[in-house]
């Protein structure tokens, strides 16, 4: 998975945030960490700062940022890869409270919706 600083990401247990850092943390063995900025603050236990150590600003006051390993990042996407993963003609079905009876030409798509679906980047 190839996860860039401000993507979006979503964690194994279903929480979303923003990747704010990216490295390693003094004091723990893993050398790769995820600084993620929580969606909600419950899910969060500083502020970027561990340990006395500022190793991101989160954009919100509270306790927001968490370190999360690698591994317990389960995906990202882009809006177009959202789309398509959505509206492709293989792929098309009873959503929300749309159904669609029969595919759809992407380039004839005028609103699609991907609520919910893991964007983390437009392009």
């Amino acid at each position: 998975m190839d996860i860039k600083l401000n993507d979006r990401v979503e964690s194994v247990d279903g929480f979303r945030g923003w990747v704010r850092y990216m490295g390693e943390v003094a004091g723990r063995r893993e050398q790769q960490w995820y600084g993620i900025e929580r969606d909600e603050e419950k899910r969060g236990k500083h502020d970027g700062v561990y340990d006395g150590y500022r190793y991101f600003q989160c954009r919100r006051e509270g306790s927001f940022g968490s370190f999360v390993k690698p591994k317990m990042i389960s995906g990202r996407q882009t809006l177009g890869q959202a789309v398509m993963e959505k509206y492709s003609p293989k792929k098309l079905s009873v959503t929300d409270s749309v159904v669609v009876s029969k595919p759809v030409e992407l380039d004839q798509l005028t609103l699609c919706s991907v609520s919910g679906m893991k964007v983390a980047a437009i392009s």
